[in-house]
C-alpha cells in the first residue's frame, strides 16, 4: 500500500437498515517498502442521504433550529460545524498493533473512550490487525443496528471492505 495522508472515502450501505449507511475514511501511513505501517480508519453512521453534500464540503443536510420559542427560524450549516451538529460526537478511538509473539492476537489500547462505541472500535481494530498485519487506529461514532446480529453483520462488512482495499493496494 502506498502511504497516503488523503483518506479514501467510501459509503457502505448497512445491511439491515434500508436508509442507513456507514461512511468510511481510510488512510495508510507508513513506509511502502518494508510493509509496515498504520491504518487510520474513521467510521460514521447515519442516514445515507446525510453524507452526500457534507462529504464534499457542501452544505450539511438537515437544518439546525436556531432562535427562541415561536421564532421558527431554520438555517443550514455547512462544513465541519454542520457535520458535527448533525452527526454528533466523535466517538471512541482505539489503537491496535500486532503481537509479535502471537500473530493471532492483537494488542489494543483505548485512546479515547465512549461507552457506546468502545467495544466495537476495539473489535474492528483487532480484526484489522489480525487480517492485515498492520497497526491500526479505529475511531468514530457509529451504530450498525439494534440487535447483536445487526451489529456483528455491520462489523463484518466494514472489516471485509477495508481488508479488500488493503489487499487491492498491496497488489499494485
Amino acid at each position: 500500500m502506498t502511504p497516503s495522508y488523503t483518506p479514501r472515502q467510501l459509503l457502505l450501505p448497512l445491511p439491515n437498515l434500508p436508509c442507513g449507511a456507514v461512511q468510511i475514511h481510510l488512510s495508510y501511513l507508513g513506509a511502502k517498502d518494508d510493509g509496515r505501517g498504520t491504518l487510520m480508519l474513521f467510521l460514521n453512521s447515519g442516514n445515507s442521504g446525510a453524507f452526500g453534500s457534507a462529504v464534499d464540503g457542501g452544505p450539511a443536510v438537515g437544518g439546525l433550529e436556531e432562535g427562541g420559542a415561536g421564532e421558527g427560524k431554520s438555517e443550514q450549516k455547512g462544513g465541519v460545524e454542520g457535520v458535527m451538529n448533525r452527526l454528533g460526537a466523535l466517538g471512541s478511538l482505539v489503537y491496535a498493533l500486532p503481537d509479535k509473539r502471537d500473530p493471532t492476537h492483537a494488542l489494543t489500547t483505548p485512546l479515547y473512550s465512549i461507552p457506546s462505541t468502545i467495544e466495537s472500535s476495539t473489535r474492528i481494530a483487532q480484526m484489522l490487525v489480525r487480517k492485515t498485519g498492520l497497526a491500526a487506529y479505529v475511531g468514530g461514532e457509529y451504530a450498525f443496528g439494534v440487535t447483536v446480529e445487526e451489529e456483528m453483520e455491520g462489523l463484518r462488512r466494514v472489516v471485509e471492505c477495508v481488508v479488500g482495499i488493503v489487499d487491492e493496494e498491496r497488489k499494485r
